[in-house]
């Protein structure tokens, strides 16, 4: 007799084919009948009407503080997701000891946008290795997760303060790749790293791996080529790709010998002949014979913004970089200031001239009040900040200010849509998720809880680009979610519904699915806030044969393992002629 028997679905097994009428029969969380009979089993579900699937496969996220406080890793499963990779960036809180940890830690708050109060409060760091870590959270999880092993906590743990500031030595080096490949060894399935200028620590100072040369860049990542099942990550940029970075990106992937994945393309972000120069550095990469690919984001890019974490305004110049290294409230009685006032619009008008990456913040004019806290800002949310100037009788950036002081700068403005929320905008997106250039990976799950909310990727563009526009169909889609990002980093019998795959199952109501309206909570440790949207839809989620989500609530079950490499991931294939090239 079976553990579970879903019957009566339409079964999209993940490999792009068409859906099939059939039953699934599971037992000792691995897929153990296909077909057409309905063999006995313990527990049933009546998938009529609805789609079965495999789990989606999240392979960048940064979960490594929250896995540690909530196993469900929430909202992720809520979304679909089955399998996630945390440690990401050249972001991880292994190897740590006390001393690193009281600057890793909050690098992480800053640079990632989580509430230093939560990570204080949700995250007793009673490890210290990356096998301590993995032993830690086994067996406490409800999706399944993995762990890469991040540059700037290798540097941290070698040079300490110097980790800021100098090149490494030969001797700090060679201690760098041994505690890598410790970490690999204990299961870690990636090396990553980060070289884009926005990474800012909470001094205002570049994240250490910025500090790394590309001897050292590359160094780390040969130690990988030498562990089964591994992969790496690196974001090199966030500007418009020169000839020099695709250069290091591929050299990066080469040193490795591993598939590289890099972030982050937003389609509508950019004009047509640039968004070709971005996608290009997979061409750069596969002439060379690496195997490179760039992160597609799945849904529109609502990017929004906020005066306290400041992703963005840390990297400005001038007045800007004295504020970002002021506490919040030295920040707000600065901001406060006429003068101060005034070197900021000359600074913005700059910034907003050039061509720097994040120069869209400068441009005030797009302001929307978003989500905002204090009663005297209620009226705000939902306008445009140059109209709220207009009926107040001053300039943008006063508007913008004295909002954002009321909410001691937490509010929240919405900047931009890349692209539109239209049908137009999701076949834009279809059709840059079809290229072979790009991996869908953008969800950055975990992380910049003010300003960014990605788990509902998946759930987005199957309500919104399949069944509303029809601008992909359902079986590529769930190909792209599933089986294709699995296969991209080797994660072993998953993305995929077959008989012998480990029984990671959804089973989705097309009709009912969607991405519930983002809301503010405070439901963190500490009180910390994050920007959060449910999922209607998805009557199971199953992890390992086992339901974590029924009817789009948690069943408190963690049947989720810890994804160690080799024994559970894979060395994903190179093609030939590209290893050829090489």
């Amino acid at each position: 007799m079976l553990d579970l028997l879903i019957r009566n679905g339409t079964v999209i097994d993940g490999t792009g084919k068409a859906g099939t009428e059939a039953n699934i029969g599971i037992e000792n969380g691995r897929i153990a009948y296909l077909g057409p009979d309905q063999p006995e089993a313990e527990q049933v579900i009546d998938a009529a009407g609805r789609y079965v699937t495999p789990g989606f496969v999240d392979v960048h996220t940064h979960y490594d503080a929250q896995v540690m406080w909530d196993p469900n890793l929430d909202p992720h499963p809520r979304h679909g997701f089955t399998s996630i990779v945390l440690g990401n960036c050249g972001f991880g809180l292994a190897p740590i000891n006390s001393e690193t940890a009281a600057y890793l830690v909050p690098m992480l708050s800053k640079v990632e946008a989580i509430p230093l109060e939560t990570l204080r409060a949700g995250v007793d760091i009673d490890w210290s290795s990356m096998a301590e870590m993995l032993d830690r959270v086994e067996g406490h999880v409800a999706p399944n997760i993995a762990f890469g092993t991040g540059h700037s906590a290798l540097r941290t743990m070698v040079m300490g303060e110097r980790a800021l500031t100098d090149k490494a030595s030969p001797e700090e080096l060679a201690k760098m790749q041994a505690l890598l490949r410790e970490s690999l060894e204990a299961g870690s399935i990636s090396f990553s790293s980060s070289h884009a200028d926005t990474h800012r620590d909470h001094n205002g100072d570049p994240v250490p791996s910025l500090i790394a040369d590309r001897e050292e860049l590359l160094a780390l990542a040969s130690q990988v080529r030498n562990y089964e099942g591994t992969h790496l990550g690196f974001v090199s940029s966030v500007g418009i790709m020169t000839e020099e970075t695709k250069a290091l990106v591929a050299d990066f992937a080469l040193a490795g010998q591993r598939t590289v994945n890099w972030p982050l393309f937003v389609p509508g972000q950019l004009p047509d002949e640039l968004a070709e120069v971005q996608l290009s550095t997979a061409d750069y990469a596969r002439a060379r014979g690496a195997e490179v690919r760039v992160q597609c984001s799945s849904q529109p890019q609502d990017v929004r913004i906020n005066f306290k974490t400041g992703l963005g305004y840390d990297t400005y110049p001038g007045v800007f970089s004295e504020l970002y290294k002021l506490p919040v409230p030295a920040r707000i009685e600065r901001m406060k200031e006429t003068e101060t006032r005034q070197h900021m619009r000359v600074v913005l008008d700059e910034v907003a001239a050039s061509a720097n990456p994040v120069g869209i913040f400068a441009k005030l004019e797009l302001f929307t009040v978003d989500v905002a806290s204090h009663p005297d800002n209620a009226e705000f949310v939902g306008r445009k900040v140059v109209d709220i100037a207009e009926e107040l009788g001053c300039s943008v950036l006063d508007a913008c200010l004295d909002i954002a002081i009321r909410d001691e700068l937490t509010t929240t403005f919405l900047v931009a849509n890349f692209p539109e929320h239209t049908k137009e905008g999701w076949g834009l997106i279809a059709r840059s998720l079809a290229d072979d250039r790009t991996l869908w990976a953008a969800t950055d799950g975990g992380a910049h809880c003010d300003v960014l909310f990605g788990a509902s990727h998946a759930t987005s563009f199957l309500s919104n680009a399949v069944r509303d526009h029809g601008v992909m169909p359902l079986e590529q889609a769930i190909h792209l979610f599933s089986q294709v990002p699995a296969e991209y980093i080797g994660v072993r019998d998953r993305g995929v519904i077959r008989e012998g795959a480990h029984a990671d199952v959804l089973v989705i109501d097309l009709d009912r699915l969607q991405t519930c309206p983002l809301e503010v909570r405070s439901d963190l440790p500490g009180n910390g806030m994050r920007l959060y949207a449910d999922a209607r839809g998805y009557d199971y989620v199953l992890v390992n044969g086992v339901p974590v989500v029924d009817h789009d609530e948690y069943t408190g079950a963690q049947p989720g393992t810890v994804l160690r490499r080799g024994r559970d991931t894979y060395t994903a294939a190179i093609p030939a002629a590209r290893r050829e090239v090489a």
